[in-house]
């Protein structure tokens, strides 16, 4: 990654960490509190990796220790996460329209 594009992916992480995270509409894992408690930390998880800008350069792993129901809902949550935190940072680059929404 180009100096020029660090810096400007810094400055986006912080406007965008200073805005609202987005709450999906949809829980899959609603009605099992922790499944949907890894799916929510996740996401969020997913979400600032996003846009801190690592998204772009860098390899996620799922957190030592989970246990292995807990795998997947974190995995879908991180997933989501992501894709709406990347939608978000390239549109605060200006690379792209956004689409972010909730989903």
């Amino acid at each position: 990654m180009d100096l020029g594009l660090k810096a400007s992916v810094a400055k986006a992480y912080v406007v965008l960490k200073e805005g609202s995270i987005p709450t999906p509409n949809i829980n899959p894992f609603a009605g099992d509190d922790e499944k949907q408690k890894a799916y929510l930390t996740g996401f969020r998880e997913g979400w600032d990796f996003a846009i801190r800008g690592d998204i772009l350069f860098a390899l996620h792993s799922t957190p030592y220790g989970l246990s292995k129901n807990l795998i997947q809902p974190w995995n879908e949550g991180w997933k989501l996460g992501t894709e709406l935190g990347g939608d978000r940072l390239m549109a605060q680059l200006h690379l792209g329209q956004t689409k972010v929404q909730e989903k």
